[in-house]
């Protein structure tokens, strides 16, 4: 159970300490630049995630990936709320394909 804290806390402190590192790293760049940084930084993420989930490759992760990147790119919400509901239709995706079909009561298996 201390290796899973030690785990959190080092990350943590390493997020807060890149988060801190890249926004004077923004703040120092040009505006333009700094603006498409803004834009493509969202995305990349999105698709590194998105690799990662795929790499598993069922038809689950297909189809809630699929859909997730029709949600965000096709969605007529604006920004960071279209975000949040390709985020919450992944979630409903996965638990809608997630289901497994109850055992029988004489399944013969015990608890």
């Amino acid at each position: 159970m201390l290796g899973i804290a030690v785990s959190v806390l080092v990350n943590l402190v390493f997020l807060v300490a890149l988060v801190v590192i890249g926004r004077a790293l923004i703040d120092a760049m040009p505006a333009p630049m700094a603006l498409a940084v803004k834009e493509y930084t969202l995305p990349a993420l999105y698709g590194a995630v998105l690799v990662m989930f795929m790499n598993s490759a069922t038809r689950r992760n297909a189809l809630t990936g699929i859909l997730c990147g029709l949600a965000i790119f096709l969605s007529p919400i604006p920004g960071v709320l279209g975000t949040a509901v390709a985020g919450i239709l992944a979630i409903l995706v996965c638990f809608a394909t997630n289901r497994r079909p109850a055992r029988p009561a004489g399944s013969g298996q015990s608890a």
